[in-house]
């Protein structure tokens, strides 16, 4: 297995994965949704391709197969004076998942944290994926109980 980072060509492999993740989440929640690639495709493109760059992406891969992947933003936090990556997606395929992939791509994002001086990695787990909060737990990461998560919808 491999992992790298994701180019614009890989564009369409990491849009499907993303497809397969939000169905994944609307089966968690009981629901049966169809998500539409193209739009997922084109907004990636979009981020990937802006300068600076909105988005990154490594992917996980055995030879040209892609096994997963890990979407995220590089930030600064300033009450701890120190940059910060922002996990906005870790994503493995069902084939593959508890063989190792999604602590792989974990343990490559903490290459680039430690590169860039972050002080930390964060992200969100749904409260619904108890497997997903196992395997965050398992690797050692800690609840921030003092501070919720919040979302502004810009329109």
């Amino acid at each position: 297995m491999r992992i790298r980072p994701a180019m614009l060509d890989d564009v369409t492999a990491v849009a499907t994965m993303m497809v397969e993740f939000e169905t994944h989440l609307a089966a968690i929640e009981g629901k049966k949704k169809s998500f539409a690639m193209q739009g997922f495709a084109k907004a990636l493109r979009k981020a990937m391709a802006h300068q600076p760059p909105l988005a990154h992406v490594l992917m996980a891969e055995e030879g040209r197969k892609p096994l997963g992947y890990v979407l995220y933003c590089p930030a600064f936090n300033a009450s701890r004076r120190k940059p910060v990556i922002y996990v906005q997606d870790l994503f493995v395929r069902r084939a593959v998942r508890a063989k190792g992939t999604g602590r792989k791509l974990m343990l490559e994002m903490r290459k680039i944290a430690r590169k860039l001086g972050c002080g930390s990695i964060a992200w969100t787990v749904w409260n619904r994926n108890p497997r997903a909060l196992a395997f965050y737990l398992g690797l050692g990461a800690e609840p921030i109980e003092d501070e919720i998560m919040l979302e502004w919808k810009v329109k």
